[in-house]
């Protein structure tokens, strides 16, 4: 997902609420109860009967590591691409239909007991099913992940299944530790960063587009679990962390007898220099997106606005890349600039 190909990704407090729609306000977040679709609205999915075949050809696999399941998965990362967001927004709901999380759980408890993390200098590094297994789960999640980007519903189906537990609970394994991180994402073998980037993208989609379920992550620590990658050395991964964090703990952070913000911890944790520093550097584009993004969305809170103006080089970075030509970085940059005005 480049940041060219995602929704704008927007501070907590600034996430439109409501109803779900089947066009535009369809990516508008669910808070309550949404909307129910009829069988007219599934009638013109794109690649309605494609997508049939691609999961009832998964439903009757009984081992998922193998390269019919890899070529289609592959498949159904290139064809439910956030790129096309309004084709993708009713393949995506369509996936609901067919129970594409229930589908996804049952490939889990298949390759589970797979080396999903590849180390190119050990035996199951080289191993043609280990690669293979690590490989689908891999784009299993990414479907997951384009889907959850596109379509709210999905994040609440992510929430009922279980998804969001088993996501952060895969980041306490040792081959996720902070140490293990590259700052790179190799495909083959699957290795940390690459691993780690799919899980949070889903675990970011879930909760933004959906806050009911705030709830799951904090019952889960997720507190407690990504903190350990706010000063990692992939660049993407601690600004995913860092929004991840805020916007799962911004009900907390609502109680005015509760706890120091969690925005204003972040930053006592030190997050700044490093989201700066990403959004400084030659980066690509989601990651400048991504960086700026949390910048905006830690000088919402008051307490940390005159913090960010003064720290070295921030104001800089985001003006310079408030000129690009992508959208989402645009504006994430335009409104950090604001929030620090306003203040």
């Amino acid at each position: 997902m480049g940041c060219g190909a995602s929704a704008t990704v927007y501070p907590a407090e600034n996430v439109p609420r409501g109803h779900e729609a089947s066009k535009s306000n369809d990516h508008d977040g669910i808070h309550g109860e949404e909307e129910k679709f009829d069988d007219k609205y599934y009638a013109d999915v794109p690649l309605k009967k494609e997508i049939d075949k691609w999961i009832s050809d998964l439903n009757n696999t009984s081992d998922y590591a193998d390269h019919q399941t890899l070529r289609i998965l592959e498949e159904m990362v290139e064809q439910i691409n956030p790129k096309d967001k309004e084709a993708t927004i009713k393949k995506s709901n369509y996936l609901i239909k067919l129970n594409y999380a229930q589908l996804f759980l049952k490939m889990w408890h298949n390759l589970k007991n797979y080396h999903l993390v590849l180390d190119a200098s050990k035996p199951s590094g080289k191993d043609p099913t280990e690669i293979c297994a690590a490989s689908s789960f891999d784009y299993a999640k990414v479907v997951l992940w384009h889907a959850a980007e596109c379509s709210p519903r999905m994040c609440r189906e992510i929430g009922k299944y279980g998804i969001i537990e088993i996501l952060l609970s895969q980041l306490e394994q040792p081959e996720y530790a902070s140490n293990k991180l590259t700052g790179t994402e190799n495909s083959t073998p699957i290795n940390a960063d690459k691993a780690m980037r799919s899980n949070l993208a889903i675990l970011l989609s879930a909760i933004r587009n959906c806050s009911d379920n705030g709830h799951r992550f904090r019952e889960a620590n997720a507190e407690e679990i990504l903190s350990k990658y706010l000063d990692c050395q992939n660049a993407a991964i601690q600004a995913q962390s860092v929004l991840i964090l805020v916007y799962s703990l911004q009900e907390v952070d609502s109680d005015p007898k509760g706890d120091e913000s969690i925005k204003v911890k972040l930053v006592n944790k030190g997050v700044l220099p490093l989201l700066v520093n990403t959004l400084a550097s030659k980066r690509s584009t989601e990651e400048h997106c991504l960086a700026a993004t949390a910048i905006w969305t830690l000088a919402s809170h008051n307490d940390n606005k005159d913090r960010i103006r003064k720290e070295e080089g921030c104001v800089e970075a985001l003006k310079n890349r408030q000129g690009s030509e992508n959208t989402d970085l645009r504006t994430a940059c335009t409104n950090a600039l604001r929030e620090l005005r306003e203040g």
